[in-house]
């Protein structure tokens, strides 16, 4: 099954791409693609993404097709074809002066 990256934000200068589609197995979870990820692009980029207990980082926001994995089952989250990953960096509000 396909799955569609894109990175935003310190994410993509850290992979140096705006989108990737990777072919993921049946019944993989966003902790196995996020580990490919870091398979693929590096060490940095891993760090960044994982925390050192292999968890998600506080650096880094996961979306599928839209929507926060930490609203569902977070890293345990399966993956299906043709599904779109977004991997950004934490937003901050602010406020009007």
């Amino acid at each position: 099954m396909k799955v569609r990256i894109m990175f935003l934000g310190e994410l993509r200068n850290l992979t140096g791409k705006k989108e990737v589609e990777i072919e993921a197995n049946e019944n993989e979870t966003v902790r196995d693609l996020l580990k490919e990820v870091g398979e693929v692009f590096g060490e940095k980029i891993s760090k960044r993404i994982f925390d050192e207990n292999g968890e998600l980082s506080d650096n880094v926001r996961v979306l599928v097709n839209g929507r926060n994995i930490l609203i569902g089952k977070g890293l345990e989250t399966k993956l299906c074809d043709g599904d779109s990953v977004i991997l950004m960096p934490p937003l901050a509000g602010g406020s009007f002066a």
